[in-house]
């Protein structure tokens, strides 16, 4: 789909929103209504664009547009973002970046346990461990309690950020 130049900048304002935090990455549909709602509708419909719903805990929504893998690779001329840099595929990006995530949470001690591991294809894990990526760490505490699980290195983090996954 060639895009108008008006729906180039459509997607790239919302690139802008992606790092953040407040909004989640997402652009608040307040802001969508500067724009023609024909690009924005033909812009979801090429999947350049997906439209999100967030609820928070207080009971607050968030309804607004995010970019989806479509719309980055069109920003940045039809390659992954950083694939060129890292040299890993995107799978390998989605298991670095859950890792990632899944180390911050308490419940799960600042690791992603095996358990969760498994559900990744183990090529990928694997190999994300053999090129240094991703570090294995077992960890004990109380009375015989055990973990394992891995963590991603800074090489990894490096990886993320370029990627801009993180």
């Amino acid at each position: 789909m060639e895009l108008s130049s008006a729906q180039h900048g459509i997607v790239k304002a919302v690139a802008e929103f992606s790092a953040v935090e407040r909004y989640q990455g997402a652009m608040p549909r307040r802001h969508t209504f500067l724009y023609d709602e024909r690009d924005i509708k033909e812009l979801v419909h090429a999947d350049f664009l997906e439209w999100i719903k967030l609820t928070f805990s207080c009971g607050k929504g968030l309804k607004g547009l995010r970019l989806t893998d479509a719309g980055r690779r069109m920003l940045t001329g039809g390659r992954v973002p950083g694939a060129d840099s890292t040299g890993l595929e995107p799978e390998h990006l989605d298991v670095l970046g859950d890792t990632y995530h899944l180390s911050k949470t308490s419940r799960y001690r600042g690791i992603m346990p095996d358990k969760k591991a498994r559900f990744y294809d183990p090529d990928d894990v694997a190999d994300l461990f053999a090129r240094g990526y991703l570090l294995r760490v077992r960890i004990k505490w109380g009375e015989g309690r055990k973990a394992k699980g891995y963590i991603v290195s800074s090489k990894g983090l490096r990886a993320l950020r370029e990627t801009g996954r993180l």
